[in-house]
């Protein structure tokens, strides 16, 4: 079959709605199953295009009259059996591939065929070997987010190549300690397709783990804790009066309990809820000890969520 003029980019097909099958998640997996791409390396698939001739050849089904697999893989004197048709499912495409390096996938096959080629190729390598296959087409840090620079996709992500001397020298920065992940950046978040928001979020918050990483190797959990709760802060203090007079009746009754179990208890209603620092600007004497000895103590309380009303 030859190209045509008429281009679809394999991008539109990642994210186009689709039906999806346990052999695979997007129209884009099915193509390239549909085209024996069982070996291909992580590359920037969004780079490319299929013209309109191969993607027809490739998402059409013909009539099922007969199995395609007898005479391709059991003899060309077999006859073509016409009984218990079916489509040859992703593990023994993969299986055939490893073996013989045919393109297979979806195409019709007979029960007899079926049969055979499961019990041969139901193992756990061929079952691997599905279940990793294409995986890395849906790693925010690994390659499927395109490469285009701004003037060919405005408010697009682009390449960690030169593009800005300030991304270079981050770039560079992450690199020499050790990050491998990519570093790409937006113009216009908002103009962002799902897929692609979803994959800068991940990214930003590999990179932003990473630094912390570097910067405080032991603490890492607490220090994500603190920067999301801090960040937040402005939003959960900015209730209205009742919320205050709320806050000062825990501390006052913190502060007059004689035993830690009651005031643990006390500290359990609000610490699931409120970060460190807005419950010490009403107890000043409270530890990030005392802190999170209340928070697993409302975990095993179940979290209780309050809420503040006007009168």
């Amino acid at each position: 079959i030859e190209c045509n003029d008429n281009y679809i980019s394999l991008r539109d097909l990642y994210e186009a709605a689709c039906y999806t099958s346990p052999d695979y998640n997007c129209k884009l997996e099915y193509i390239l199953l549909r085209a024996g791409f069982f070996d291909l390396s992580p590359v920037n698939l969004f780079e490319f295009h299929i013209c309109s001739n191969h993607y027809e050849l490739l998402t059409s089904v013909t009539r099922r009259q007969n199995c395609n697999i007898c005479k391709l893989v059991f003899g060309q004197n077999r006859k073509s059996s016409t009984g218990g048709l079916r489509t040859v499912s992703k593990l023994i495409a993969m299986g055939l591939w490893s073996d013989h390096h045919l393109s297979t996938y979806d195409k019709t096959i007979c029960a007899t065929c079926r049969l055979k080629l499961e019990k041969q190729y139901n193992n756990d390598d061929i079952r691997k070997k599905c279940e990793n296959i294409f995986k890395w087409l849906h790693d925010p840090m690994i390659v499927f987010t395109p490469e285009k620079t701004e003037t060919t996709y405005n408010s697009s992500y682009y390449a960690s190549s030169g593009l800005s001397d300030k991304k270079e020298s981050f770039s560079h920065w992450l690199k020499e300690h050790g990050f491998n992940g990519r570093v790409q950046k937006t113009l216009s978040y908002d103009n962002l397709q799902y897929h692609s928001k979803t994959n800068l979020l991940n990214q930003i918050k590999h990179i932003l783990l990473y630094i912390i990483e570097i910067l405080a190797p032991n603490n890492i959990e607490e220090v994500w804790n603190d920067l999301i709760d801090i960040e937040n802060e402005d939003k959960k203090n900015n209730y209205d009066r009742d919320h205050q007079i709320i806050m000062e009746a825990l501390a006052d009754a913190y502060s007059n309990s004689q035993h830690w179990s009651t005031k643990r208890q006390l500290l359990s209603i609000i610490a699931a809820d409120l970060s460190f620092h807005s419950i010490a600007q009403y107890i000043p004497d409270i530890t990030l000890w005392k802190f999170n000895e209340a928070r697993r103590q409302a975990k095993l309380n179940g979290t209780v969520k309050m809420t503040f009303f006007k009168i």
